[in-house]
């Protein structure tokens, strides 16, 4: 019997251990993000990166503390001289549980202006959750601007967007997600499938 509660402990101090861990690496690279976002406007004048961190996961919180956004990447480099973090295969998923989920995908992104500002680079992908009254959407291009405090996409390169039975393509794009508003800018083409096409 007391085999059997010293392997209960046991367990019970490896599970207990692990989480303690976890919950500190998150902390620490939330004040990692938090300081290179506040600053005492400073820069340094090295080229090189002070530091880089593989595998993160971390929380990007709104104005009013609560979560927004959660990123992912398999690497991420902070550069001093702009104050940017350069990530690697980044994944960015929404976590407001009052709106369809969203979420981008890219080869690199780099995170600017104070951690409001993330520039995605190379086979962006952005998919949205289907709604009672909205079908799925996805959307590609080579570049997204996500303005991560105002849920805002931009771009000035060419998007292809499906949206339930329709395509459309064009050059440059702004769209809001918290408002579901999107405006493709220009040489606008669109496809549209019947029905029963599909």
């Amino acid at each position: 019997m007391s085999t059997l509660a010293s392997g209960q402990r046991l367990r019970f101090v490896v599970v207990i251990s692990t989480a303690i861990f976890l919950a500190l690496s998150s902390y620490w690279l939330s004040l990692v993000i938090k300081k290179n976002g506040s600053g005492d406007g400073k820069k340094s004048s090295r080229n090189m990166p002070d530091y880089h961190v593989e595998n993160f996961n971390f929380v990007k919180m709104s104005a009013k503390g609560q979560p927004r956004y959660h990123i992912h990447g398999e690497k991420m480099t902070h550069f001093p001289q702009k104050g940017t973090l350069h990530i690697e295969h980044p994944i960015v998923k929404s976590l407001d549980e009052g709106a369809p989920k969203q979420t981008l995908v890219s080869q690199r992104a780099i995170l600017a202006d104070d951690n409001s500002k993330l520039h995605l680079y190379g086979k962006v992908k952005f998919s949205r959750d289907a709604i009672a009254d909205s079908s799925a959407l996805q959307l590609t291009s080579e570049y997204l601007l996500m303005l991560l405090d105002e849920d805002i996409l931009k771009t000035d390169k060419p998007v292809t967007i499906t949206h339930g039975n329709s395509t459309l393509k064009g050059v440059g794009l702004i769209a809001n997600n918290a408002t579901r508003e999107l405006r493709i800018l220009n040489q606008v083409k669109i496809k549209l499938t019947p029905l029963d096409q599909e």
